[in-house]
């Protein structure tokens, strides 16, 4: 593992050229380049936002009375990070309205 850490900080030293040969890791979800931090960031932030979108939309669908507003939050946040804004009428924007919902309903 300390190999492994040392290879790459070495890989990564200014005017120093890659060894693409063994920078590529294989995955189930394709290629991704050990080398790029942002593409690598990326992924985890994208895989982040699904996460969220399995553990909130059953409950959404299922018994929307249970969303809170830290569920919508959670989605809201995953999906800015990912994407770099929500999407109108997206899981989180329809999390969101749900709360709302939830909140009228509460206070009547």
């Amino acid at each position: 593992m300390a190999a492994e850490a040392k290879r790459v900080a070495s890989a990564n030293e200014p005017g120093r050229t890659p060894n693409t040969s063994t920078s590529n890791i294989n995955t189930n979800a394709g290629t991704t380049n050990a080398a790029n931090p942002t593409a690598q960031s990326a992924a985890h932030k994208e895989q982040n936002f699904q996460d969220a979108v399995s553990q909130v939309q059953p409950k959404l669908e299922q018994d929307p009375a249970s969303i809170t507003e830290e569920d919508a939050a959670l989605l809201r946040s995953r999906e800015v990070r990912a994407h770099g804004g929500s999407e109108k009428g997206g899981v989180a924007a329809m999390a969101q309205k749900q709360v709302a919902r939830n909140q009228g309903a509460t206070k009547a």
